[in-house]
């Protein structure tokens, strides 16, 4: 846990020395973060579509000729529909509290209330 947390700090440390180099508008960062990490526009029900007509299309050779409203109604009892739902409510937890960053100068405290995976993911 202490080499993470020092990890994230020199992250943190990394991001916002660029920030201040390139002069890098923290309004504008912060929209483009949440953006890029996925977390600025969730539509649930699009997603929750998407993800089960993913998987029928997927998986549509080995289904002997269901129908997608039956592979629908199966899949969202489904464990793996289980673990659908809880990714894109980690996702909307994100989304809730890195947002409460927009509109505001805060990249630093944005920054490091950004997980480790977040913050590698924004690429540096």
């Amino acid at each position: 846990m202490l080499e993470q947390n020092q990890e994230h700090n020199e992250i943190v440390n990394m991001y916002i020395t660029r920030d201040k180099r390139m002069n890098i508008e923290p309004k504008k960062a912060i929209i483009d973060h949440l953006e890029k990490l996925g977390y600025l526009y969730i539509d649930i029900q699009n997603e929750i579509t998407a993800f089960i007509k993913f998987n029928y299309k997927k998986n549509i050779d080995s289904l002997n000729f269901i129908s997608y409203n039956d592979y629908n109604d199966a899949f969202i009892n489904s464990p793996k529909y289980d673990e659908f739902k809880s990714s894109i409510q980690n996702r909307i937890n994100r989304s809730v509290k890195l947002s409460s960053f927009n509109g505001t100068t805060l990249i630093e405290d944005f920054y490091n209330n950004c997980t480790v995976d977040e913050l590698l993911y924004l690429g540096y």
